[in-house]
């Protein structure tokens, strides 16, 4: 007995979530800087409340780094900053896919092109 071909193509898995990440990304993109800011740090602090494992390895991570220059206290901070720079390259991402190609080069640099153009040449 043959199979039979299915009547509509189910969509692949990663490209939907693909499509539904891309999408998140795009509307994210659409709320406006100073609420973004305000939001990530908000959502950063959260994070580094609840988090405790990664706010052990943050904290663990810049002692190391500045321990001997800078007080528990600042390092605690620093670590706090570092959670809400993370939440807002999410925000910052959503923007970029905003931009038109004069506003990105404004914004962002772009080293080792070349190498990216003889990789996808070579189809690698």
């Amino acid at each position: 007995m043959s199979r039979k071909e299915p009547r509509f193509k189910v969509p692949d898995r990663d490209a939907v979530f693909y499509f539904a990440i891309a999408r998140a990304f795009y509307l994210i993109g659409l709320i406006p800087s100073k609420a973004a800011i305000a939001l990530a740090s908000i959502l950063g602090r959260i994070w580094f409340a609840f988090d405790r494992r990664h706010r052990q390895v943050a904290l663990f991570n810049l002692t190391r780094a500045f321990g001997s220059r800078m007080a528990p206290g600042q390092i605690r901070t620093m670590a706090r900053h570092v959670f809400s720079n993370l939440v807002m390259l999410i925000f910052e991402i959503g923007w970029s896919l905003h931009m038109k190609d004069a506003d990105l080069r404004k914004h962002f640099r772009f080293h080792g092109m070349g190498h990216l153009q003889t990789a996808l040449q070579q189809k690698k």
